[in-house]
């Protein structure tokens, strides 16, 4: 046998009802991964990861930058879905000691934490911090289909992550500044 360590990363909603392009080709990657049966293959599952660089237009935290960046409304749906949100070094702070700790370290793993926030929590709290809070339009859009809007029980560990809120906010404010 080899000597080779294969580690993929998935993505928390895999086994959410969410079904788009991405996550399917997630779903079919894990599929893969435990058809394998073997201790050599790892697959992590993260939550949406911030903190480093300018935030990706299309997710949240992105659209939020940039309403506030650009001054502009920033509509959004009810907000009633769970997120976790991780900052990045702590989630490589995490992959690293699953990577030194392979062989006791279970094949599927779930980086979870143990901080849920609503959406729109998060953003009131964002906006808020910025005096834009006008530029906020909770509601406007419409609410997207099979969203995780029930708090989730998770399986597998927790693992220790900063408070997301005061950290997105620190984070924004210092990728504003830049």
């Amino acid at each position: 046998k080899s000597n080779c360590r294969v580690l993929t990363i998935g993505s928390i909603h895999e086994s959410s009802s969410i079904n788009n392009t991405y996550l399917r080709s997630k779903r079919k990657l894990a599929n893969y991964i435990e058809s394998k049966k073997d201790a050599r293959f790892k697959h992590i599952r993260l939550h949406t990861i911030y903190g480093e660089g300018v935030p990706i237009p299309n997710m949240f935290i992105g659209q939020i930058f940039d309403s506030i960046l650009c001054n502009k409304p920033f509509a959004m749906s009810s907000g009633l879905q769970y997120r976790q949100y991780h900052d990045y070094f702590h989630v490589a702070k995490h992959i690293l000691t699953i990577v030194e700790n392979w062989e006791s370290s279970e094949s599927f793993i779930n980086l979870n934490g143990h901080e849920w926030l609503r959406l729109k929590d998060m953003a009131i709290a964002v906006f808020d911090a910025f005096d834009k809070t006008e530029l906020l339009k909770i509601g406007e859009l419409s609410n997207i289909e099979k969203e995780v809007t029930i708090l989730p029980t998770l399986e597998g560990e927790s693992f220790q992550f900063p408070e997301a809120i005061p950290s997105i906010i620190s984070y924004l404010r210092k990728t504003i500044s830049e």
